[in-house]
């Protein structure tokens, strides 16, 4: 014996794969590693310009 379209039944199971979606999209998203918005150490002046630019 199937159930009317619109029982109880279906809104809850409905409801329970809305909120699953849900729960997989939020967990994805928060464990996606943050971006590294430090800039990169400053280079070094080598030997070379170190000794043009002596002053």
């Amino acid at each position: 014996m199937s159930q009317p379209p619109g029982s109880p039944h279906m809104k809850s199971a409905s409801r329970l794969i809305i909120l699953s979606f849900v729960a997989f999209g939020l967990a994805a998203c928060a464990t996606q590693p943050q971006p590294d918005f430090t800039p990169p150490p400053a280079k070094g002046k080598d030997a070379k310009t170190t000794l043009e630019n002596r002053r």
